[in-house]
C-alpha cells in the first residue's frame, strides 16, 4: 500500500497499521467521554487505515483524474457492481466505494464507522465538488445531511441511504437536554416535540433511553423520574414499569 498508493500520492500521514508516532486522535462516546484506542499491528483493508482528511482528499482527487494509479482499475472502482437498496435504484456499490448515479453525474461516496470514530466522503465525478471529514466521535455521522446540503444545496442526495440519526433528531436533542439541563428540560422538549412533530417524537423509546442514560451516570433518582414520565405518556410500557420496581427496591 505504501509503494502503490501512499508514496505516489504523497499521503505522508497515512498508515495501514497503528502509526509509530503519537500523532493520532482518540475516540469519544455519546457523552463526549474519551475512550481507549485500539492499536492494530496487522493491516486490514476494512478497518485499520489511519489517515487525515488532507491525505484522503489526495486519494479522492486521484479517483477523479488518475495520474499514478491504473486508469482501468479506477474505472472499475467507480462503476456500479451491485445495488445497495431495493427502494432506491440510484444507489450502488462500486469496488470499495459507494455510488449514487443521478442524471448525468456519478457521486462517489462512502462512510466509516469503527469503534468511536466516524467518517464520510462524497465527490462528484463530473464537477469535482465534494468533501471529506473524519471525526473522533460516535456522533460524527450526525452531520452528514447538513454537510451535503451546504456543499450541494440538494437535500435529495443520499436520502435513500442515510441510516444514522442526524443532530436535529429527537435522539440527540433529548440526550443533550438531559446532559445540559436535567430531567425537566427533557420532558419540556419531549412535549414540545410531540406537539410540533408527532411523527418524530411520539415514541416511548426516548424517555426510557434518557432514563438508561441517567442510570449509566449513576443518577438513579433521575432515572426513576424519567421512567415515570414514560409511564405518564405510555401507561403500559413494560420496560419503564420493570425499571421503576427494580430501582425503587434497590434504594430502599
Amino acid at each position: 500500500m505504501n509503494d502503490i498508493v501512499f508514496k505516489p500520492l504523497n499521503m505522508s500521514n497515512s498508515y495501514m497499521t497503528f502509526p509509530a508516532s503519537r500523532n493520532y486522535a482518540i475516540g469519544h462516546d455519546m457523552d463526549g467521554n474519551p475512550q481507549e484506542k485500539s492499536q492494530p499491528n496487522l493491516p486490514n483493508g476494512a478497518i485499520t487505515l489511519h489517515t487525515t482528511a488532507d491525505d484522503y482528499s489526495r486519494f479522492l482527487q486521484e479517483l477523479l483524474d488518475p495520474q499514478y494509479l491504473d486508469k482501468t482499475l479506477i474505472d472499475e472502482i467507480s462503476s456500479p457492481q451491485v445495488n445497495i437498496s431495493a427502494e432506491d435504484s440510484t444507489l450502488h456499490f462500486g469496488l470499495g466505494v459507494a455510488l449514487q448515479i443521478v442524471d448525468s453525474d456519478t457521486l462517489i461516496w462512502h462512510w466509516g464507522s469503527n469503534e468511536y470514530f466516524r467518517s464520510f466522503f462524497i465527490i462528484s465525478k463530473s464537477t469535482g465538488k465534494g468533501f471529506v471529514y473524519f471525526t473522533n466521535s460516535v456522533m460524527g455521522l450526525s452531520i452528514v445531511d447538513r454537510m451535503i446540503e451546504i456543499v450541494y444545496a440538494d437535500t435529495s442526495i443520499l436520502k435513500g441511504w442515510n441510516q444514522y440519526p442526524q443532530y436535529t433528531h429527537p435522539y440527540f436533542i433529548l440526550r443533550n437536554a438531559y446532559k445540559d439541563y436535567g430531567v425537566d428540560s427533557v420532558y419540556i422538549k419531549f412535549k414540545n416535540g410531540i406537539a410540533r412533530e408527532p411523527e418524530l417524537y411520539d415514541d416511548d423509546f426516548y424517555l426510557n433511553d434518557i432514563g438508561n442514560m441517567a442510570l449509566q451516570k449513576g443518577n438513579i433518582e433521575d432515572a426513576i423520574e424519567l421512567y415515570k414520565l414514560t409511564l405518564k405518556e405510555y401507561p403500559n410500557n413494560e420496560t419503564a414499569i420493570e425499571m421503576i420496581l427494580k430501582l425503587e427496591e434497590e434504594i430502599k
